[in-house]
């Protein structure tokens, strides 16, 4: 054997062996490649699951918050409206009075009037306690000296 048929065996064999190491490299990459494509296709499931949940959550506080600034802004609107006051139904009441009995009306009206001149008359008189004292003030002799009981004099 020549030195050209050795080197040409050699260069078949090593030929052959870079086939079989080239097949069994492609062989071990293709199972890597799927076991990559399935841990991918997992990750993705897990990410999709997460990302509708998350959709789901925010969503929700979404809604919560919204009907959170709508009662906010529904309390707001309230407390501007005004508010009936005592008058305000004083005067409903004496409207439906009206309407149901006149002559009802009428007659609290008097009633009304005639409370407030009685109360204006004790406001400008003095109860009875009020005018004895100032009457009795009034009766003391201005030296000093007493009049006694009843208005007799000293001795």
């Amino acid at each position: 054997m020549s030195d050209m048929e050795a080197f040409s065996i050699a260069g078949s064999a090593f030929s052959i062996f870079l086939a079989v190491f080239a097949v069994w490299f492609a062989f071990v990459q293709r199972r890597e490649s799927q076991d990559n494509y399935a841990n991918t296709k997992d990750v993705l499931g897990e990410i999709t699951r997460v990302s509708e949940k998350t959709e789901m959550l925010v969503s929700e506080n979404f809604q919560r918050l919204l009907g959170s600034i709508v009662d906010q802004q529904a309390q707001m609107l309230d407390s501007l409206k005004p508010r009936p006051t005592a008058q305000d139904k004083y005067a409903d009441f004496i409207m439906k009075l009206a309407a149901e009995d006149p002559e009802k009306l009428d007659r609290m009206v008097e009633a009304i009037v005639k409370i407030s001149s009685i109360q204006q008359q004790q406001q400008r008189q003095p109860d009875a306690l009020t005018q004895l004292l100032l009457a009795s003030m009034q009766a003391r002799p201005q030296g000093g000296q007493s009049a006694g009981p009843a208005g007799v004099g000293p001795n």
